[in-house]
Formats: structure tokens, sequence, C-alpha cells
């Protein structure tokens, strides 16, 4: 997908060749800022997530992320199959943080406690790891982020984690971080630990 200002549109892109395979545009919505984008499974149905939650002057009152299933494609398609997404088929996940308004990039889907984490960007303090619920129903108001920690990475652009939920990968401007959940464990207290304890 493209960054803030471009349509809200997804593109397949295949591995091996670099074509595109298809794309997906949703209405009824905006992209004001799409930062990250993760793949997760709820109820037995795969999911696309789209984060709308770039603020780089940190005033935006809420943020978005945008639930829809994965299409499926066509076998052997002659063109690139090109799928509208009307507001009836995907899920408006509008949110806002518990604290005050932050930047991020940075999105992934915890299997094990079915949420999502969002780690904020910041410049000159710690980042922020929120976590935040998937809708039991539909929301009239935005849903909360609350904070679990603050993790001593500056400039986090992006994250991930593993289907299992146990291997994570943060990444940061001049770093790349691989972190590992041992049974019993949780992220709060991995991203916790001093920097010197990172493996």
């Amino acid at each position: 997908h493209n960054d803030s200002g471009g349509d809200p549109v997804l593109y397949l892109i295949s591995l091996e060749t670099g074509e595109s395979l298809a794309t997906i545009k949703l209405s009824e919505t905006l992209n004001l800022d799409w930062e990250d984008i993760t793949s997760f499974v709820w109820n037995g149905v795969p999911y696309l997530a789209i984060a709308d939650f770039g603020d780089n002057l940190r005033k935006r009152r809420e943020y978005q992320i945008c639930l829809l299933k994965e299409p499926e494609l066509p076998p052997n398609p002659e063109s690139p199959p090109h799928f509208q997404v009307g507001l009836e088929d995907w899920i408006d996940l509008r949110f806002r943080y518990e604290d005050r308004a932050h930047n991020c990039e940075a999105l992934a889907y915890d299997p094990l406690k079915e949420r999502f984490l969002l780690l904020t960007k910041e410049l000159s303090q710690k980042a922020g790891l929120f976590a935040l619920s998937l809708p039991e129903k539909d929301l009239r108001e935005p849903a909360i982020a609350r904070k679990l920690a603050e993790v001593n990475i500056r400039n986090v652009s992006a994250m991930d984690l593993s289907r299992t939920g146990r291997n994570l990968f943060v990444r940061a401007y001049d770093v790349g971080l691989f972190f590992t959940l041992p049974e019993g464990d949780d992220w709060k207290c991995i991203l916790s630990e001093p920097i010197s304890n990172w493996h």
C-alpha cells in the first residue's frame, strides 16, 4: 500500500517475479496515513488489518485499523483482478490511546491473546507498547489502546509476530531486533528488559 495521501488500495505482489497479482480498493474510507499491514486468523477466517495510525504532528483525535477478509483469487486470471470492498465488507476499528496522541508505524497481531500490539515511533524517548483488543461487536465509540510497557527503542518503523506468537521482529532506522517469547512469559515483560539483556 501507499503512504499518506495515497488511494486506499492494497496491492498483491508476486514474491517470485514482482508482478502485480491483484488490487483491493476500500470504499468509504481514506488513506490519511496508512503505515503498516498484517494478516491474522479470526474465528477460523483469514483477515488483513491495515493500520491508519501515522501521526507525525501527534494531533489526531482518533486512529483506524481496517479489518477485511482476505479475498480469494480466481485461478489463472488473464489479468490482475481488482476487488472493490464496500463498507459492509470490512470492519472499521477506530481507537484512541489511553494517554495521548502518538505517531505509530508498527502493528502486529498476537494470536496467543487475540489482540493487536502497537509500538509507537518516538524520536527522543522510549517507545510505547500498546495492546488493542479485537472488537466483540460494532463499536459506537472508539476503542482504547492500553499501554503495556515502555520500550527502549527509538524510531521504530516496523514490527511483526510469527504465526505462533512467539517470535517478534522489530525494525528501527538503525537496527533490527529479534525476540523469542518463552513459555509462561509475556511480551510486556520481554520488551521491558534493559536493551543489554535482549537477544
